[in-house]
């Protein structure tokens, strides 16, 4: 079976509307209107939350305290539809599974715990926005798991080109959050998927 390893923002969890929130909360910026931010959705985050209204040189910085601002609302992230069910069936049929994210790893797993996924993860781990590609190489090696036989899954076009200089299998690019499909398809994802059931087509037999 395949071993996979996914994002979490955007991929398991619409974390957007509580980001939205927070950035508000902490810059203090005019607030758009609903449909203008819901059209951020089909930007990467950093990109989203330069369009919210944070300053540049303060993006980083912005980032950091959102995810610290994150952790007592989670209760608040749902999954995207389908999402559970797919985790469990990928369980099921004996796919070892792992979340590679910028976000918290305390963040990551009150979701996980909060939908009944903990069991199906075998660890969490956190990293830099601007090193998906190495932390995913550091993972495989930790892990001791073979890069012929993992998979990177993710929904913004950096991280899938990120993923596909690593040597693993496959980076498998999701559009269910909103993000733009040409985007994706232009990263040249293994598979560009709209549907969480797509994962259990895709890695049916994957051995």
């Amino acid at each position: 079976m395949g071993n996979l390893i996914f994002d979490f923002d955007g991929t398991l969890a619409d974390t957007f509307p509580l980001v939205v929130d927070i950035t508000y909360d902490i810059t203090h910026a005019p607030r758009l209107r609903p449909e203008k931010i819901e059209r951020l959705r089909a930007v990467p985050l950093l990109e989203a939350v330069r369009g919210l209204g944070g300053k540049p040189w303060d993006i980083p910085f912005l980032i950091l305290l959102t995810r610290r601002a994150m952790r007592p609302r989670m209760g608040e992230v749902r999954a995207f539809r389908g999402i559970p069910a797919a985790i469990q069936a990928l369980h099921a049929a004996g796919h070892r599974m792992f979340v590679l994210s910028s976000n918290r790893e305390r963040n990551v797993w009150a979701f996980l715990t909060q939908h009944g996924l903990e069991d199906y993860f075998e660890d969490v781990q956190h990293c830099s926005v601007f090193r998906k590609g190495s932390a995913i190489k550091k993972m495989v090696r930790i892990k001791r798991l073979a890069f012929k036989d993992t998979y990177y899954i993710g929904n913004e076009a950096a991280d899938i080109e990120a993923a596909r200089g690593t040597g693993v299998r496959g980076a498998v690019a999701v559009a269910w959050s909103g993000q733009d499909a040409q985007a994706l398809a232009a990263a040249e994802p293994f598979k560009l998927v709209y549907q969480p059931t797509e994962l259990l087509v895709l890695f049916e037999n994957k051995e």
